[in-house]
């Protein structure tokens, strides 16, 4: 249509030669068709909406005679660090928890220092069997790969590794945080504590914390 109002602008103003009539309307017909297939090709084609599917994220017990432990880091707006876990048998029955303040740190580092206090306490308490878990993908990457000698966080993982080679069996995954809720409001709580790296963990029979 643009072009054909063109066109007709420079008979009227500019007195120039056209087409004729006959080749003009066929051009008219062409450029009309033309538009149409457009419009109808539009029309036609099915805009692709996602689809959100609900995904069930449950906390599952450890086979026998395995033991679970639930670690978490949680690190403020100013960058203080804290974490925390939770022990429990694969009847789901309570065996321990643990909180502490680090200070200082990424999250990365917060994350990683559950574990290790996790599975330090793990050791204490004369287990042998443990399936670790933790929301930190990150976390869980480092501690499965080898050469690691130049990582700024070699010294974490390498004491990780170590803790966890004196235990008769134990893995390490990831899980996701709604199934990890529980560590992640003991690592809240290590915000509370004192500054220091050791873990404080609750004495199950009278409900105290203590070193």
């Amino acid at each position: 249509m643009d072009l054909l109002w063109y066109r007709r602008n420079k008979v009227i103003f500019y007195a120039i030669e056209v087409l004729e009539e006959g080749k003009l309307a066929t051009l008219a017909i062409h450029l009309a068709n033309d538009v149409q297939h457009a419009y109808t090709t539009v029309g036609n084609v099915k805009k692709k909406v996602g689809t959100f599917i609900d995904k069930q994220v449950k906390r599952m017990p450890p086979n026998s005679p395995f033991f679970k432990l639930n670690t978490d880091g949680y690190v403020l707006q100013n960058g203080r660090a804290a974490c925390g876990g939770i022990i429990r048998d694969s009847n789901e029955n309570f065996i321990a928890c643990f909180s502490a303040n680090l200070a200082y740190g990424t999250i990365t580092v917060a994350e990683l220092w559950g574990v290790f206090l996790g599975v330090d306490l793990v050791l204490t308490l004369g287990l042998e069997s443990l399936h670790i878990e933790v929301d930190s993908l990150a976390a869980v990457k480092l501690c499965s790969q080898e050469g690691i000698e130049c990582h700024s966080l070699k010294a974490i993982v390498l004491a990780i590794k170590d803790r966890c080679g004196k235990l008769c069996n134990w893995n390490l995954n990831h899980q996701y945080r709604e199934a990890n809720s529980c560590a992640d409001g003991l690592a809240n709580f290590g915000h509370s504590l004192m500054e220091t790296t050791r873990a404080q963990r609750m004495d199950f029979g009278t409900g105290e914390w203590r070193d």
